[in-house]
């Protein structure tokens, strides 16, 4: 947590406080769930404090957002607190598969009929706050991470289960890549894979990234706000094209630039011939 200062806002203070509260809470919960694997008598203290979990986590995001909004107002950084909010999102998702993965489909999932295609299906499936994807590839790793952790590799969901997951993660140019697909035991796999293999190209993320980085305008003025911009945009996908590690990541930063000089159509025949 950023240190205190004598003279903030006590508003300001008390929100640090909850907020810190709130993050060891969440943290406590991970705690419990990976201990409860070995020692079963810590089951029911975990499964109470899962129960809370959820808006625990939304009064935790809710407040990141309010006191980011006041920093930002007084021009003070707040950028530990985006890395809290991060350390406690991925501390909330494991507890979150922890608690689904000791849950069998018999007790979370009612079948009204059969599998097969053509027959109607009511599932009674565990209310999870999954990543949203709309398309947007900048979000698109996180996003696959974070649903293979909790629902793809997840061995005690169906397939059928995980289908009507991945619907509801979907949102508009995603949504439509499998709106044709119809819910099925059988169609999963193909599904994933469509999504796969679509979105999940390191050509075109790492263009993505760096159309991110050739798009951002030049700070004009250093404030606390165009240096969190500048982070949040720059040093994000310079790292992310970084990892990617290319064979020839000069040669296609090149190429990329090459690419914008052409007009939009001859650029769409060359992105959509190049594999």
């Amino acid at each position: 947590m950023p240190k205190r200062s004598d003279d903030q806002d006590p508003d300001i203070e008390s929100m640090k406080d909850e907020i810190s509260e709130l993050a060891e809470d969440i943290h406590r919960t991970l705690d419990i769930g990976k201990s409860s694997q070995e020692n079963t008598d810590e089951l029911p203290i975990f499964e109470a404090r899962v129960f809370q979990l959820n808006s625990a986590f939304e009064k935790f995001v809710s407040l990141i957002a309010e006191i980011r909004k006041e920093l930002r107002r007084d021009k003070m950084p707040y950028v530990e607190f985006m890395k809290l909010k991060a350390k406690v999102q991925t501390e909330y998702y494991e507890t979150l598969a922890f608690s689904i993965k000791r849950n069998s489909p018999s007790r979370n999932t009612t079948l009204c009929s059969n599998l097969s295609a053509g027959h109607l299906v009511h599932l009674k499936l565990p209310s999870l706050e999954l990543p949203i994807f709309d398309g947007d590839l900048s979000k698109w790793t996180p996003f696959k991470d974070t649903y293979v952790s909790l629902i793809h590799t997840n061995v005690d969901l169906m397939e059928v289960q995980k289908f009507h997951y991945l619907k509801s993660c979907l949102k508009g140019s995603a949504a439509q890549v499998i709106s044709a697909i119809e819910i099925s035991e059988a169609n999963y796999t193909q599904t994933w894979e469509a999504l796969v293999k679509k979105y999940d190209r390191n050509r075109i993320r790492a263009m993505n990234h760096l159309t991110h980085l050739f798009n951002f305008k030049p700070m004009t003025k250093l404030t606390c706000e165009t240096l969190e911009n500048f982070s949040a945009i720059v040093l994000e996908n310079c790292n992310a094209f970084r990892k990617m590690q290319l064979p020839d990541s000069v040669g296609f930063v090149l190429y990329t630039f090459a690419l914008r000089l052409l007009d939009s159509k001859t650029r769409k025949k060359i992105e959509n011939r190049t594999p």
